[in-house]
């Protein structure tokens, strides 16, 4: 008879982990360009896309425990291309 196996949750993502996925694959959390951050933040309000149980639900969720940061990070150019009712949406 085999063990059961069970699923145990994944801890998350910090910034010395690599992007799982994406453009950015490889590179250290903390080094993905904030502008890349806005744009994926962007895609999850506009689109139907649904991201549970996938690697890149991990990386919304950094991106969500780290806007504050990510924000302070952007430069003008970046938030300019934003829809300020999503950007600023928490």
């Amino acid at each position: 008879m085999m063990p059961e196996m069970k699923d145990e949750p994944t801890p998350p993502l910090q910034d010395e982990d690599l992007m799982p996925c994406g453009k950015h694959k490889g590179t250290r959390m903390d080094e993905v360009p904030a502008s890349y951050y806005l744009w994926l933040y962007k895609e999850v309000f506009y689109s139907s896309l649904k991201f549970r149980g996938s690697k890149m639900s991990k990386v919304v969720a950094y991106m969500y425990r780290n806007l504050d940061r990510i924000n302070a990070q952007a430069s003008i150019n970046d938030k300019k291309n934003m829809d300020w009712k999503t950007y600023f949406k928490k």
